[in-house]
């Protein structure tokens, strides 16, 4: 069981600041050997190190990993059918294969696959895509039944919110976006204090409304850019804000 959910542990690592590459590899290189020793399939270490890097903004290396995961045998330790099919979600809105992203996207919106996950995490993705291929339509509709799953639901999802209120203010409902940042800016900030790229992302929810935001989250962008090895977070702030990217 714990080596079960010690690669959800894994995937996350990136999201901490204070661990450097090698020692995010480290324990890489540790998942890997300890599932060699119990036998278990490599599809989840690969799916694991596919979610690493597009938290680290490399798409070259998540389609490397996303190819090895699906081309080696899954088993007892994979993730529920639902998480499987956000990865694949997450996956093909983060290297642009939108209309893919949609389609794998299916039976999530149809409530045919569920979890306690999902389709909370899935509606970022979504969305994003949508947005992308400029179906605002259903990006809008998309967004109001995200936003009240997630504010009915529990808090631990609270955290989601402040790039849900980014595509509500870029879809021109900025005063509704202002509204809901406001009732949740304690919660988010509460469960953003030990999560410096959920911080990050809150920053770039805040400086829609207050620009004095803007250079602590260039900062911010920076510091996980210098660590991953690329221009990715500051590329989004600069897409989103106009801002210059520091390499």
């Amino acid at each position: 069981d714990c080596i079960w959910l010690y690669k959800w542990l894994v995937q996350k690592l990136p999201r901490d600041i204070h661990l450097t590459r090698e020692e995010i590899e480290e324990a890489n290189e540790f998942m890997r050997r300890i599932y060699d020793d119990f036998q278990f399939s490599q599809a989840s270490t690969e799916k694991t190190l596919m979610h690493q890097a597009i938290i680290m903004g490399d798409a070259e290396r998540a389609k490397t990993h996303f190819a090895q995961w699906q081309q080696l045998e899954h088993d007892e330790n994979n993730d529920c059918e639902a998480c499987d099919q956000d990865s694949l979600v997450a996956y093909y809105d983060f290297i642009g294969d939108y209309t893919q992203a949609l389609k794998a996207a299916e039976p999530i919106l149809s409530g045919e696959m569920t979890c306690g996950e999902v389709p909370h995490i899935t509606y970022k993705s979504v969305i994003h895509s949508l947005i992308a291929l400029n179906r605002h339509d259903e990006a809008e509709a998309l967004l109001d039944e995200a936003i009240d799953l997630i504010t009915q639901d529990n808090e631990e999802h609270i955290i989601l919110l402040p790039m849900l209120i980014v595509y509500l203010s870029q879809l021109g409902f900025k005063h509704e976006a202002a509204d809901l940042l406001d009732e949740y800016t304690d919660e988010i900030m509460a469960i953003s204090a030990n999560n410096r790229l959920n911080y990050l992302e809150y920053l770039m929810c805040v400086t829609l409304f207050d620009e004095k935001a803007l250079p602590s989250a260039q900062e911010l962008a920076q510091e996980f850019d210098t660590r991953n090895g690329n221009s990715f977070y500051q590329d989004t702030l600069s897409l989103m804000y106009g801002t210059t990217t520091v390499h």
